[in-house]
């Protein structure tokens, strides 16, 4: 009787003859489709980075005003900060950050943000900003020519297009900050720095209240150097008497600095 062979028998006998190998379309498919994977893993990761603020926006700045107040005061002497009331304008095109609020020196530092991408758009004029696009215009392209009343004879032009480099290099915008009274203040020290798209202003101003006020950012257009206070472009309350205030923790290092004459 002959023997009776089984699967697993007839399965070691069987030999491929060839072996199967992945087509090179489907190699480089493959790999395409990883690369893509890979390249906007990293694109996401890098944009969360640069979304960031930069340290030096988000760190106390001493100067010499903070010294005068530390050796005047010693134990006395605090800084304040506190995360920023309204951190975005109304239109979200002007973001604050880097809140320090020293009550001894009167002091408050505070840095804004814009998009260059954003915030070209109010420089080289919207529908609501006409004035804004005939007064800059003039300005790179023409002498501005000033008459008895103080106001500038434009050449107007009907658009203009600002640049990159011209957003990061050039100064566009002016600054002050004002209180619940009514007091306005202007920036002691601006310093502007600019990372990717964004530009950075961090400002410095002096002789602000002790306590008892709200304190707001106002943003107004530069016009040749000069700004013009009755055109306000953004608005943030970067202080708020409503809300706590956390202590900056004074470290050693930092003590040294503010020791220093």
């Amino acid at each position: 009787m002959a023997e009776k062979k089984s699967f697993v028998d007839d399965f070691e006998e069987y030999e491929v003859s060839e072996e199967h190998h992945p087509s090179k379309f489907g190699y480089v498919v493959k790999w395409i489709f990883f690369l893509l994977i890979l390249f906007a893993n990293g694109a996401l990761i890098f944009r969360v980075c640069m979304a960031e603020d930069p340290r030096a926006v988000k760190s106390l700045a001493v100067n010499d005003a903070l010294r005068a107040a530390y050796r005047e005061y010693g134990d006395e002497f605090e800084i304040k900060t506190q995360h920023v009331y309204d951190m975005y304008t109304s239109d979200g095109i002007y973001y604050s950050t880097g809140l320090f609020y020293i009550p001894k020196a009167r002091q408050i530092q505070v840095a804004v943000r814009y998009n260059i991408r954003t915030a070209d758009g109010v420089v080289a004029g919207t529908p609501n900003n006409d004035m804004l696009v005939d007064v800059l215009e003039s300005i790179r392209f023409f002498p501005p020519s000033p008459i008895a009343n103080g106001v500038f004879v434009h050449h107007a032009r009907s658009h203009v297009d600002i640049s990159a480099s011209d957003m990061r290099s050039g100064d566009f915008f002016a600054f002050r900050l004002v209180d619940d009274s009514s007091n306005y203040y202007t920036p002691t020290s601006s310093v502007k720095t600019t990372r990717m798209l964004y530009v950075y202003h961090k400002l410095t101003f002096d002789g602000v209240p002790e306590d008892g006020t709200n304190l707001y950012i106002e943003i107004y257009p530069l016009y040749g150097g000069l700004p013009d206070y009755t055109t306000v472009l953004g608005r943030m309350r970067v202080y708020s008497i409503e809300r706590s205030a956390d202590d900056y923790a004074i470290s050693s290092s930092l003590k040294k600095e503010l020791s220093r004459e």
